[in-house]
Parts: structure tokens; C-alpha cells; sequence
């Protein structure tokens, strides 16, 4: 009971701040709480891609679940992904940013430690 009450579970919300302070924020979570749940709200897919485990939402239901690395290194589609079909939501979002930028945040997805 005692390790669960040091464990604190932070909501982010970082959709009106820029870049650089996505990163500074992303930073400190990273280095300075990493015994913690974070429960994230995201509007920018790179700002998940260091988490254990995301949930992608559309319409108020969930399309999608797993790590990011496991969801990015499924083949993606150009337009929105079914819950079942095999292919990743968040892949596709994802590379909405350009073809460089997913090849990107899936070398970052790899060398996440968890």
C-alpha cells in the first residue's frame, strides 16, 4: 500500500504550448518521475511516444492499445484505421508529420527505456 501512495498519477495537458516547452515538460517527466503513473491527454502523437503504454481514442472509443514502439511498427494506412483491421491509428497519425518524422519518433519508440 505504502509504494502505491508514492506513486503519483500526473495529468498532462500540453495542447496550448509550444514545442520547446512540450520538451521541457516531456524532460522533467522523464528524469525527474520515473517511478510514477502519468496519465497523458495528448493532442500531439510524438509527445506519447516515451510513454509504457498509450490509448488511441476516436469518437470517445478506444481504436487502439499497446506500446508505442509495438503500434508504430505496424504497417500504416493514409486515412483512419478500424479498431480491427491490423494496421495502427496512432501509425497513421503519426506519419501525417511526414514520412522522415515517423521514421523518426519510431527509432525514439525503440530506444525508449522502460
Amino acid at each position: 500500500m505504502l509504494s502505491v501512495l508514492r506513486q503519483t498519477m500526473c495529468i498532462i495537458a500540453t495542447a496550448s504550448v509550444d514545442f520547446a516547452v512540450d520538451k521541457m515538460i516531456q524532460d522533467v517527466l522523464k528524469t525527474q518521475f520515473p517511478n510514477t503513473t502519468i496519465l497523458c491527454i495528448a493532442h500531439r502523437v510524438a509527445t506519447l511516444v516515451w510513454m509504457d503504454s498509450i490509448v488511441v481514442m476516436e469518437d470517445g472509443k478506444i481504436v487502439e492499445q499497446g506500446s508505442p514502439k509495438d503500434l508504430l511498427i505496424q504497417t500504416g494506412t493514409e486515412g483512419v484505421s478500424k479498431a480491427n483491421d491490423g494496421k495502427s491509428k496512432y501509425r497513421a497519425l503519426m506519419r501525417e508529420t511526414g514520412d522522415e518524422f515517423l521514421k523518426e519518433m519510431v527509432q525514439v519508440a525503440q530506444n525508449a527505456r522502460r
